[in-house]
């Protein structure tokens, strides 16, 4: 038993944080290391004696660091504890598993997505591993709602109205509105621009076509798992294409053949993704690759920033271009969009010719009546000289 605590203190600092313990009364070395893991979460510490009667405080777990000093007011219990400055410091755990030696700085560890804690030394400990079929559904639920997400924003692109009432603006009428007036009326003049748009109409099927087909070597599809697409009809829909779960048939899935599960989603073929892989390679790299190397082909395919050999970027920086990108100021758009400028340029030059034809022949009819009226007044003289 430890005697005359009553009205001393401690400072006990554990992994940088301070905190003063006031002691009161007599303790056993377990009834005080309770007494100060009382004042942090999750602390787990031993006291002994050494042979000469001092003080041994050891941590177990629940912290990298721990000490003990003088507190910052009042009477300090260090020289009734006995304690001393010296310090020992720990050896890396030695952790046993699987047959498998693992060294760690802390009795806490990750193996595998899997957390151990190491409690004592030459005890054998048989650890069983259940499934977290709620955790695998979550994530496979986020990922079902990310898809969703985007395939409603590419249908509403699709389906979205164009209003003829909302032109471009020319600069005069620019220049007669507000910046916001602006905005809003460009917002509208630029709804419906990807209206029937054969790209995104590609991508939608393309993504839609990636669930639909079984994963070489597992004999399973996204139907397989109870995830289905919404029916793809020629009605109008931003929910076209998208997925819907069967929550059991997925949990029971996941529950029954998790490897064939997670290969449907992230298997991936030896053959690498290439935009000039040849047209078989890329068959089989299809047929062998998951759900989520299909989709990441299918982005790279449209959005690809490097060239393929023959110059191309993805279909859709070569359509539309990118800011920040050479496509800016080379693609099909900014080509259309050149080639307008230049018929436009073209037309405004001949109606130039055209006009300056026009004054010229509107001269030498003016021209010409002026004559008229000259002769015309020069008979009229003649005339009237007569009488």
């Amino acid at each position: 038993v430890l005697t005359g605590f009553t009205g001393e203190k401690l400072n006990v600092v554990v992994d940088g944080i301070s905190k003063e313990i006031a002691l009161n009364g007599d303790y056993t070395e377990v009834s005080l290391a309770a007494e100060i893991e009382a004042h942090f979460s999750g602390l787990d510490i031993s006291i002994g004696q050494d042979v000469d009667g001092r003080l041994e405080f050891n941590l177990v777990s629940g912290a990298t660091s721990f000490a003990i000093g003088a507190p910052t007011s009042g009477a300090s219990a260090l020289d009734n504890l006995k304690l001393t400055a010296n310090y020992k410091s720990g050896n890396d755990a030695t952790i046993i598993l699987n047959n498998q030696t693992i060294v760690r700085g802390s009795n806490s560890f990750t193996v595998d997505g899997i957390t151990f804690t190491a409690h004592k030394e030459g005890v054998e400990q048989t650890i069983s591993v259940s499934q977290d079929v709620d955790g695998i559904f979550n994530n496979i639920k986020g990922f079902v709602d990310k898809y969703n997400e985007i395939a409603e924003k590419l249908n509403t692109k699709f389906f979205e109205e164009r209003d003829r009432n909302y032109q471009p603006l020319t600069e005069e009428q620019k220049s007669a509105m507000s910046e916001k007036d602006i905005e809003k009326w460009e917002t509208k003049a630029r709804a419906g621009m990807l209206r029937g748009d054969g790209a995104v109409n590609d991508i939608l099927q393309n993504m839609r076509n990636s669930m639909y087909e079984t994963v070489e070597g597992t004999g399973l599809s996204f139907y397989s798992l109870g995830i289905t697409t919404a029916q793809y009809s020629e009605k109008v829909s931003k929910d076209r294409g998208k997925l819907v779960i069967d929550e059991q048939k997925l949990k029971d899935a996941i529950r029954n053949t998790p490897d064939a599960v997670a290969e449907i989603f992230m298997k991936e073929s030896s053959i690498s993704y290439s935009p000039d892989m040849s047209p078989d390679d890329r068959k089989t790299r299809y047929r062998e690759n998951g759900i989520v190397t299909r989709l990441h082909d299918i982005i790279q395919d449209n959005i690809r920033t490097s060239r393929s050999m023959k110059g191309f970027k993805g279909i859709l920086l070569e359509k539309a271009g990118m800011v920040g990108d050479i496509t800016e100021f080379k693609s099909f758009v900014v080509d259309e969009i050149n080639k307008k400028d230049t018929m436009i340029n073209d037309l405004l030059s001949k109606l130039s010719s055209k006009e300056e034809q026009y004054y010229k022949k509107f001269a030498a009819m003016e021209r010409a009546l002026s004559q008229m009226q000259s002769q015309s007044s020069w008979m009229a003289q003649q005339f009237g000289g007569g009488n």
